[in-house]
């Protein structure tokens, strides 16, 4: 059985958006978890419009943090297979479908790894439907996001859920997707991508400009706050990908100076966050904050 877990906070509209097309599955999952991260009732009418055709569960929770709501999910959650889906995002008709099928026929993976696609653009293919590629350390950061996850719920367990100083709502703001997936595969896990279907989801980079660049400083900053994690525990190869961005982005944002001004910002912000997380982080202190 899949159980769609869905944390969400402040979106109504895409929230709907996302039922609306979990309703239209060829297979049904076996439940739907609603983790609701707002302090009223602003999803109660959507909820109830979906409730007789969708196997809903709901449960409200004080904490703002995805990760926290993550792992709040999977308590409340009872399939084998366990898929974490943005409130923003929504999903083809066969999804379901196919991520079973999926895990039917290769029943030794452990996390499978989805492409997220903004429909308006076009598809970049790393695998295909003939068969999974592996996750390494080295392609994981590419080949991977949160909303493209589905887990056995074994394999999550055993790997102690998410990091709740990562990710949005807590210390640093982002990778706790990237960080549980570097945890199975240096843990020796099948973690594979494929593109037999995919999730939806618009780009948020839509231009570069003071919104962009704050959100592109939080989310580098987890990035680099999980490298750290990850290097601390003795995994060098991360260091590389992240030493690699970093300098990219340190020179774009001079190369970019005469040519797109917002754009050379952008890097520059992106390259602040990854040394600022880089250098902040340190094991154990999970400060949460209000907002995502």
């Amino acid at each position: 059985m899949l159980s769609v877990i869905i944390p969400t906070l402040e979106r109504t509209t895409p929230l709907k958006r996302l039922l609306d097309s979990l309703s239209r599955q060829t297979a049904l999952p076996g439940e739907i978890i609603i983790i609701d991260e707002n302090n009223d009732d602003r999803t109660l009418p959507i909820r109830r419009e979906f409730d007789k055709i969708l196997p809903l569960k709901h449960a409200q929770i004080e904490t703002v943090s995805i990760s926290a709501a993550k792992n709040r999910g999977v308590a409340l959650s009872s399939g084998e297979l366990l898929f974490f889906c943005d409130d923003d995002a929504w999903l083809p008709t066969d999804f379901v479908e196919e991520t079973l099928q999926f895990f039917f026929r290769f029943p030794e993976t452990s996390i499978l790894s989805l492409p997220v696609v903004d429909p308006s653009k076009e598809i970049h293919t790393a695998g295909g439907k003939e068969g999974p590629a592996p996750l390494t350390l080295k392609n994981a950061r590419k080949l991977s996001t949160g909303s493209g996850l589905v887990f056995r719920r074994e394999s999550l367990i055993s790997l102690g859920l998410f990091d709740e100083d990562l990710g949005v709502g807590s210390t640093f703001e982002s990778s706790e997707d990237l960080d549980i997936v570097l945890r199975a595969i240096s843990r020796g896990m099948n973690v594979v991508h494929w593109e037999g279907t995919c999730v939806y989801h618009a780009d948020p980079l839509r231009n570069y400009d003071e919104v962009s660049r704050k959100r592109a400083y939080r989310y580098n900053r987890g990035f680099g706050a999980c490298v750290r994690k990850h290097l601390l525990e003795g995994n060098r190869e991360i260091i590389f990908e992240f030493l690699a961005e970093a300098s990219k982005n340190l020179l774009n944002s001079v190369l970019y100076i005469p040519i797109n001004y917002e754009k050379a910002a952008y890097n520059y912000f992106s390259f602040l966050g990854k040394v600022n997380g880089f250098f902040s982080y340190s094991p154990g202190g999970n400060a949460v904050t209000k907002g995502r």
